[in-house]
């Protein structure tokens, strides 16, 4: 189980590399695309921290976690407009009840990097409401070797520039 300075630390480097280094990176990269998506980037976002989620969690640890991208639609509570978005789910592989989501790139709430006792219901900490028949949950390490929408790039490649910018602003580890 997770103490709370590691969630405490993990909520911030995850909000940093979702609220602010992602969104300049992919800016730097496809301005264009970028103000055309309002700077929509939660799949990218959550198909990354996945990747430094797993990196940070299962490194060195007596206890291992499973790391899930997951995908589904959501009815607004103001508009009721559905939408697609994106999330983490992180449970303990010898503990499922230890589990936490995180979800750093939503636009009409914040969530971050919490634990979780009910499970993988995002809706829980939202005003939004899931619409449970069209949840994905999907292999972050494939959606790695696909190409990103905004640089054309497979999200492994843009890896490497992110964990360097995580280590230039020394929040390369937990």
């Amino acid at each position: 189980m997770l103490n709370k300075k590691e969630i405490y630390k993990l909520n911030f480097i995850l909000n940093f590399l979702g609220k602010r280094l992602l969104p300049e990176y992919f800016y730097e990269k496809s301005p264009a695309l970028m103000n055309k998506w309002s700077h929509q980037i939660c799949r990218q976002a959550h198909v990354i921290s996945c990747y430094f989620i797993d990196k940070w969690l299962n490194k060195d640890r007596d206890i291992n976690y499973n790391v899930q991208f997951c995908e589904s639609w959501f009815t607004d509570s103001v508009t009721k407009k559905n939408y697609d978005h994106s999330w983490v789910f992180i449970s303990n592989v010898s503990n499922p009840k230890d589990c936490y989501i995180c979800d750093i790139a939503r636009i009409s709430a914040h969530i971050g990097f919490i634990k979780s006792p009910v499970g993988n219901f995002p809706d829980n900490y939202i005003d939004d409401v899931e619409i449970p028949q069209k949840r994905l949950g999907l292999d972050f390490n494939m959606l790695l070797q696909e190409r990103e929408y905004y640089t054309s790039k497979k999200g492994i490649e843009i890896i490497e520039d992110i964990e360097n910018r995580l280590k230039e602003n020394k929040l390369d580890n937990i």
